[in-house]
């Protein structure tokens, strides 16, 4: 059941085949590992696929330098305990972006 509604979302954002699975994969084992909870806790919210600017993939850290290449990749927001995490997919890796301090 997961997977169909896994690929309604896909679809429904004019996303779909395995690129978009595999960006989900990825993002669901990073926030696993960083959250302490199983790959399976999280619902998907949406999947979009995006050309990143350079290799912080949208998401750079302060005094960190990073590449400017276009890196095609994947924004995807997961959400676990009614809190929304946004995971950053590009060049095989995944960046949980937290978000700025006010």
């Amino acid at each position: 059941m997961t997977q169909t509604v896994l690929a309604l979302t896909l679809l429904a954002s004019g996303m779909s085949g395995d690129k978009g699975l595999e960006a989900v994969s990825l993002a669901r084992e990073t926030l696993a590992r960083e959250l302490g909870v199983g790959a399976g806790a999280f619902v998907v919210r949406t999947v979009e696929a995006v050309e990143w600017s350079d290799t912080s993939l949208g998401c750079p850290e302060k005094g960190m330098s990073y590449a400017q290449v276009i890196v095609p990749g994947h924004r995807v927001v997961l959400e676990h305990a009614g809190r929304a995490h946004h995971v950053h997919i590009g060049g095989g890796r995944a960046v949980r972006c937290k978000p700025s301090p006010s």
